[in-house]
């Protein structure tokens, strides 16, 4: 069974490639990521289901428009397309939330990295999305991803 050291020593890795001091798991298997300096990407070792969840908050379902926001959630949703693999769904508090798992047998430097990158790209058009910009429907498809585009530091 995987743990959270071998997990975190992923992360961490990661954290070393990219020259971003200090990312590490803690001992809840917690950790968060801010990209270009407004976006904060949380990780987190779910040691019962053997997987690390990637999540960001991507927005908040608005008191008007909430059919047409949920619509285009489920539409955005439909074989991760439009979100690059990832899954958008509304927490109990309406934030509009973003989410990836990667299964621990698949866990290394390379795939986090690739995860790690669609999911900044995936969150960032999100958020331009539900704030309006139409231009960011055409961005979530963009491909190859490019890691180094993003300013990343340790979240504290």
């Amino acid at each position: 069974m995987p743990t959270l050291d071998e997990t975190a020593t992923v992360v961490r890795n990661l954290g070393v490639a990219y020259a971003i001091e200090g990312l590490s798991l803690d001992e809840n298997g917690d950790c968060s990521l801010l990209v270009d300096q407004k976006t904060d990407i949380f990780f987190h070792f779910d040691e019962a289901n053997q997987r690390l969840i990637i999540e960001s908050i991507v927005g908040e379902l608005p008191p008007e428009n909430q059919e047409s926001t949920l619509i285009s959630l489920m539409r955005g949703n439909r074989l991760g397309v439009e979100t690059l693999g990832g899954t958008l769904a509304l927490s109990p508090k309406n934030q509009i939330l973003f989410l990836r798992e990667l299964p621990h047998k698949k866990l290394n430097l390379s795939t986090l990295e690739r995860a790690v990158s669609m999911h900044a790209t995936a969150t960032l058009d999100w958020k331009e999305r539900l704030e309006g910009n139409s231009d960011a429907e055409a961005r979530s498809s963009d491909y190859p991803l490019d890691f180094d585009k993003f300013d990343l530091s340790m979240r504290v």
